[in-house]
């Protein structure tokens, strides 16, 4: 006999109408109709509250105008008497409440000019939400609803420890609690589990003729097709794993005969998590002993063990939405978790009893799970942190938000993805919230010529929420993945990508190359190296030298001394110099080449007027009378001679030279001009010493290039 859900909800209203509906969802609910189960009222105060209850997005929500209504599965009584609990009831059914519930809002004369109707599922609450939608859809029932949130929802199933099953189905057997029937037999339970202990099964496999068969169901159908769908996840995406392999998570024991010392009947009892990869272990182990003085003869034993998958991994530990008993095992046995008693009003009866509880949680939703991943790669533990799923096709979500730092507590919300939600129901779309890759990269060429360039994010990491470009690029357009530039100057540029978890940047050179040269060797023979400002951007060197010119390609740059020129001591000539790049050939820059002579570079050589041996030192000092101007200086220099003392005023000569802070030679020359014009403009950007002398003595100045 077919039976039909039952369902009850509220609206609370954001304004004077009913106009803007959010549904609001509950989940799994095996205590519906007690005290301790969900009520409407308790979805709108708890599901929505974040911040220990500081905030509640349903009243965020409700100031900006949306009307919210949250929705209980509830028991009913069938014709025949039978009772149905929707909390725990098959999705299918309960998917039926809300196309009713739908069907009402559209059609009733109460919602006047409805906008779109928002619809939000917690836990199983998501499956109700995805089944439904979908079932319109294909059944041509308008739904009027643009968005679909899942929150930490099982779309490929839900986890509760192989060892906790058994643990409950061993105090059915033995005390008539009917923990299974409640929970683990409830046809919901059957449906989403993805090991399920009525499978008996060492490895993990679903209640049969439920779990297969509904999840087959559900992913024939698929998602709804007319909606945004975006999934909130409480789990982390590194692969940080809730507990270890293996871990013993309870313990307990009991003994009695306390009057009784030589004879004594007991019992202990241990769970664990499944083990490692491809290995075997007891999840459960129930022992009954009797004790003979020290001595102890199990009389009967219950255990269950588990196989874990080597491509999965452990589903109980996996990274994931964690569900929690922390609060019940605090007030029954304490903030460490653990009872132990010799002095009880039982003491001549009992003789030890104790329990320890290791660990209060478990994963309940494995991340990938809450994000109905669908890739190739089906380890629970893999580190996706850096790649778009949406991007990559491995979710069929739209977008997605899951949790920042460590795994959370199931369907918890928080400031981050309560904010994610209100934006996507105030039509702001988010993208994922993934982390910045540290190699990630911007995809496009190095060098922007006159024509239009695109460039994109690299490794499908995420949609841009915005780009950004130097002065020098004019930006033709941009969108969530690409931006397309032209050149709008000349020089170092740059691209920024701003994604969710930071900014990227791409650094690019804008139209025709222009020439860096350093000096390096010693002072008596220096060499000189020709680059592009941005060297990997040339493609091809022209030396034009008395007349003749060549080519060289293949280098990031060219390089030549002055013997390259057949010079001799203390002689000079100029080397004219063109890059080619992507944008062609830039102007052709003059290079002085000069031969030092051993005077040059500080010798007490006799030919410079000394004994020979070792230099001898010039004297320095710091004047504020020679002038360089300007400075800073951007393409021109002037360097005024006239505080230094000249002893041959018919033929006076003086040396400058020019270094970087750590002490490079760029270049040196001799001239007799009192005001003498230099061309700075191939220096970069920053301070340089300049070294002015005359034989005898030295003047330091600092000087500034600023272009």
């Amino acid at each position: 006999m077919a039976y039909n859900g039952v369902g009850a909800f509220n609206v609370y209203l954001g304004g004077a109408a009913y106009d803007q509906p959010v549904i609001v969802l509950d989940g799994f609910d095996p205590f519906e109709g007690t005290d301790e189960g969900i009520n409407v009222e308790d979805i709108y105060s708890q599901f929505l509250s974040f911040n220990n209850g500081a905030n509640n997005l349903g009243l965020e929500l409700r100031g900006q105008g949306f009307d919210i209504i949250p929705l209980n599965f509830i028991k009913g009584e069938q014709n025949d008497g039978t009772v149905t609990n929707g909390g725990t009831d098959y999705v299918e059914r309960n998917a039926m409440v809300l196309v009713e519930l739908i069907e009402r809002i559209n059609n009733s004369s109460c919602w006047s000019n409805v906008q779109p109707i928002k619809v939000i599922g917690f836990s199983m609450g998501g499956l109700i939400g995805r089944y439904a939608l979908r079932y319109m859809e294909q059944n041509n029932i308008p739904h009027n609803t643009d968005l679909f949130v899942a929150v930490d929802t099982p779309h490929n199933g839900a986890v509760v420890p192989t060892g906790l099953q058994e643990a409950a189905d061993f105090i059915e057997d033995i005390a008539s609690i009917d923990i299974g029937d409640k929970i683990l037999k409830s046809p919901a339970a059957k449906q989403m589990l993805v090991h399920h202990y009525l499978a008996n099964s060492k490895t993990p496999a679903g209640a049969p003729n439920f779990h297969n068969r509904f999840y087959n169901t559900l992913n024939s159908i698929g998602f709804p097709q007319q909606t945004r769908n975006i999934a909130v996840s409480n789990g982390i995406t590194t692969g940080t794993a809730i507990n270890a392999p293996n871990q013993n998570y309870f313990n307990g024991e009991i003994e009695t005969g306390a009057n009784f010392p030589i004879i004594g009947i007991g019992a202990d009892a241990k769970m664990k998590f499944s083990p490692e990869r491809n290995q075997t272990n007891k999840v459960f182990d129930f022992k009954a002993k009797i004790r003979f003085l020290a001595f102890y003869i199990t009389v009967y034993r219950r255990f269950q063990e588990v196989t874990t998958n080597a491509a999965l991994g452990s589903y109980e530990n996996s990274p994931g939405g964690f569900f929690t008993v922390e609060d019940e095992i605090n007030q029954f046995l304490g903030s460490d978790g653990v009872f132990n008693t010799n002095e009880t009003l039982l003491t001549a009866f009992i003789y030890q009893a104790r329990a320890e509880i290791s660990t209060p949680r478990f994963s309940f939703i494995p991340v990938k799970s809450s994000l109905a991943y669908t890739g190739n790669n089906q380890d629970l533990y893999e580190d996706f942190s850096t790649r778009n799923l949406v991007c990559t096709g491995e979710t069929p979500f739209d977008s997605y938000f899951t949790a920042s730092n460590d795994n959370e507590q199931h369907i918890a919300l928080n400031s981050e993805n309560a904010n994610f939600i209100f934006d996507e129901i105030t039509g702001v779309q988010r993208s994922p919230n993934i982390q910045i890759n540290p190699n990630e990269q911007i995809n496009g060429p190095k060098t922007v010529c006159s024509t239009i360039v695109t460039y994109n994010i690299a490794n499908c990491t995420t949609n841009v929420n915005n780009w950004t470009a130097s002065s020098n690029l004019e930006i033709v357009s941009s969108n969530g993945n690409s931006i397309t530039v032209q050149a709008n100057g000349n020089g170092e540029g740059f691209i920024d990508a701003v994604l969710p978890a930071g900014t990227v940047r791409k650094e690019v050179w804008v139209g025709q190359a222009k020439i860096t040269k350093t000096t390096f060797g010693s002072c008596y023979e220096p060499n000189y190296r020709i680059s592009a400002t941005y060297p990997d951007t040339a493609l091809e060197f022209k030396i034009y030298h008395n007349g003749t010119t060549t080519y060289q390609s293949g280098s990031a740059y060219y390089e030549f001394s002055s013997d390259s020129y057949n010079l001799q001591d203390g002689e000079s000539t100029t080397v004219y110099i063109s890059i080619r790049n992507n944008c062609g050939w830039s102007q052709s820059y003059p290079v002085l080449v000069y031969k030092p002579t051993l005077c040059d570079c500080g010798y007490n050589d006799p030919s410079c007027g000394g004994s020979g041996g070792p230099p001898s030192p010039l004297s320095n000092s710091l004047s504020s009378n020679t002038i360089l101007h300007p400075n800073p200086a951007d393409q021109t220099l002037y360097v005024n001679s006239n505080s230094l003392v000249v002893e041959n005023k018919k033929d006076p000569a003086f040396q400058i030279e020019l270094f970087d802070l750590n002490g490079r030679l760029f270049f040196r020359t001799t001239t007799k001009e009192v005001n003498h014009k230099m061309d700075v403009s191939m220096l970069k950007d920053g301070l340089y010493i300049l070294h002015l002398s005359n034989g005898k003595e030295r003047v330091i100045e600092k000087l500034i290039i600023k272009h």
